[in-house]
């Protein structure tokens, strides 16, 4: 790994420091590597350049940690915009001198370092128009759980915290927010652990021609005959969230306890819309339920009634 920085914006690191990051930086890119694929090499010097530099305005009502540019993989094109021609990740210098965010420093550069070896592994070795462009979700998933495995010091609590995706967040969506990074993730893990399979599952994801849910299909429906279709999974996977079981499909199995999920909030009252790809959890008592028409919604929704959780 070669390590540039802006002067101005990454505070009084020694050298020490410095060293020590690189050689963190450079076991990280060893490891994962040999697990999931080599990166390209577009300018021929065996390197990945990191870049620090304020990658958000003070004035931003948001955070980037950080990110992948493909474009840099190829010559400047005007379809393209900028390229540096070299495998890049960009990091914010943030994550050098912001107590808030120094601890997810590894994580977020392992997490970059993903995306380029996906996209190298899917465009760049292999025949770009054999392989589906890969939807966001699913990109961010792979790279966020693979971040996790190699970095495990950083812990993925805020995800299994985080209240805001149980009613009414779609995991397909073009607008990616912290929220969806945590509902992609464990549905990722869910998937995962369904199929209990990792390093496996995971390469098998990156090297799927699709680049969507019906990759999901594909998996999971070999390597657990309970998932016939993306739907059975999805819907799965919100009631394990609910019942969290250590058994079978409802629940992470034998990493439950590494994934107590904080429990969705039961709704009193229906809403008028649900989003595909999205589901809501209600409290309904035997009058309430009595009065419940599933014929009334469209022929896309999936219900089920748990009884005595």
């Amino acid at each position: 790994v070669r390590i540039y920085a802006q002067d101005d914006h990454v505070g009084d690191l020694s050298e020490s420091e410095w060293l020590s990051l690189g050689q963190r930086y450079d076991a990280i890119v060893s490891i994962q590597t040999d697990r999931y694929g080599q990166v390209s090499d577009v300018d021929e010097d065996e390197q990945v350049t990191v870049l620090f530099y304020p990658v958000t305005d003070e004035q931003d009502d948001y955070v980037v940690l950080g990110y992948f540019w493909p474009g840099d993989l190829y010559q400047p094109d005007p379809s393209i915009g900028y390229s540096n021609q070299k495998e890049m990740i960009y990091l914010s210098t943030d994550l050098l001198t912001n107590d808030l965010y120094k601890a997810s420093g590894d994580h977020t550069f392992s997490h970059e370092l993903q995306h380029l070896i996906t996209y190298s592994q899917r465009y760049i070795f292999r025949n770009p128009f054999e392989y589906e462009a890969m939807d966001t979700w699913l990109d961010e998933a792979l790279s966020e759980s693979v971040a996790f495995e190699v970095v495990p010091e950083y812990r993925h609590s805020a995800h299994l915290s985080n209240e805001y995706i149980h009613n009414d967040l779609p995991l397909m969506s073009n607008q990616f927010d912290e929220d969806h990074y945590s509902l992609a993730y464990l549905f990722l893990q869910y998937s995962r652990i369904q199929a209990q399979h990792t390093t496996q599952f995971y390469q098998d994801l990156i090297l799927s021609p699709k680049g969507d849910y019906r990759a999901f299909e594909d998996l999971l429906c070999e390597f657990n005959p309970y998932f016939n279709d993306f739907n059975s999974l999805f819907a799965s996977f919100k009631v394990a969230n609910l019942l969290q079981k250590k058994t079978g499909i409802f629940g992470y199995r034998n990493e439950s306890d590494s994934f107590a999920i904080s429990s969705p909030i039961l709704l009193r009252a229906s809403g008028d819309t649900l989003a595909p790809t999205s589901g809501k959890y209600f409290d309904l008592d035997d009058t309430l339920w009595s009065r419940f028409d599933s014929t009334k919604a469209g022929s896309n929704v999936i219900y089920f009634r748990i009884l005595g959780r």
